[in-house]
C-alpha cells in the first residue's frame, strides 16, 4: 500500500477472479469481525460501524461486481491508471452505479489530471505534501463533481513507522499540512489522517500497536492546535486484513481489507 510500485496493464496480468458466491461470502465474514470488534472497542454501544474499502487491486471486474452486488459500495485502488480504467468500465459504470472509489497508494505529480478524472472518486487516502494537495485543488476544480458541489475527501498520510520504504508526511508536519490544506485547497476537503503500520508491529501487537497509537496522538494534536473541534470530526484510516481488528479497537473508522475478501494477488507478471 504504501512502497512504490507501477502498475503497468499491458504487462501486469489480473489474478484469476474468485468466485462470486466465494467473494460474497468472505465479504460477509469480514463485516462480521468489523461488527465485533466495534461492539469490543464499543462495549457493544457502537452506533456506526468502521467503513470497509474493499481492496480490489490487480483484481478482475466480476469480482468488484460480485463484492458490489453483495453489499460493497467503497472500493480501494492502489493504481491510477487501473483505477481509471476499471470506473470507466461500462460494466462497472452499468452494475454499480453507486460504486465508491477509494485511492490508496501513492500518487505521482503527473498522474494527478488522470486521477481527477476518475469516475465516482470518493476518496484520495495517501495526501502527503502540500505540492499534491495544492495540485489535487487544482484539477478537482475542473471536475463535474466539483460544478455540481462535491468535494474530493482527503486523507493524510503519516508515516507512522518511519520507515524509509513508505511514503506519509512524518507527524510532526502534520499540523502545517492540515492547516495548509484547510485555508488553501478549498475544492478538498479533510475527513482524516491515514497510516500503514509496519508488518513487525502488526504481527506482534496483540493488545495495541505503536504505530496506530502515534496516529491517533496526531489526531488529537491536530484536533487541540486548530481548534476543529472534537477528535470525531475527524476520521482514522488504519488497519489491513493482517490487523484491521486491532486497528478497530483503537480507533479505526476506516479499514483497508483486500486478500482476506478477494484472495491472494498474483503479482508473478
Amino acid at each position: 500500500l504504501g512502497v512504490s510500485l507501477v502498475f503497468q496493464p499491458q504487462q501486469q496480468e489480473m489474478s484469476v477472479a474468485t468466485g462470486g458466491t466465494e467473494v460474497a461470502s468472505r465479504l460477509q465474514s469480514v463485516l462480521q469481525r468489523i461488527a465485533s470488534a466495534a461492539a469490543a472497542a464499543s462495549g457493544g454501544s457502537a452506533k456506526q460501524l468502521p467503513r470497509l474499502v474493499a481492496v480490489s487491486k490487480t483484481k478482475p471486474i466480476s469480482d468488484i461486481v460480485a463484492a458490489y452486488s453483495a453489499g460493497q459500495r467503497h472500493f480501494g485502488e492502489n493504481y491510477v491508471q487501473e483505477l481509471y480504467e476499471k470506473s470507466h468500465s461500462p460494466e462497472i459504470q452499468s452494475q454499480c452505479p453507486d460504486i465508491r472509489w477509494h485511492f490508496i497508494g501513492h500518487c505521482q505529480s503527473k498522474n494527478v489530471k488522470r486521477l481527477s478524472q476518475v469516475n465516482n472518486l470518493d476518496t484520495m487516502e495517501t495526501v502527503d505534501s502540500e505540492k499534491l494537495a495544492n495540485l489535487l485543488h487544482k484539477e478537482w476544480t475542473k471536475t463535474s463533481a466539483y460544478e455540481s458541489g462535491s468535494k474530493l475527501r482527503v486523507f493524510i498520510q503519516v508515516n507512522t513507522s518511519n520507515e524509509e520504504q513508505k511514503y506519509g508526511c512524518k507527524p510532526n508536519q502534520v499540523v502545517g499540512l492540515a492547516g495548509h490544506l484547510l485555508e488553501n485547497c478549498p475544492a478538498i476537503s479533510l475527513a482524516g489522517l491515514m497510516t500503514i503500520g509496519s508488518l513487525e508491529a502488526s504481527h506482534q501487537a496483540e493488545d495495541g500497536n505503536a504505530d496506530f497509537e502515534r496516529l491517533v496522538l496526531c489526531r488529537r494534536e491536530l484536533t487541540a492546535t486548530l481548534k476543529l473541534g472534537g477528535e470525531e470530526h475527524l476520521e482514522l484510516s488504519m488497519g489491513m486484513s493482517s490487523d484491521f481488528e486491532l486497528a478497530i479497537k483503537m480507533g479505526s473508522t476506516n479499514v483497508r481489507v483486500g486478500s482476506t475478501i478477494f484472495g491472494e494477488r498474483n503479482y508473478s507478471k
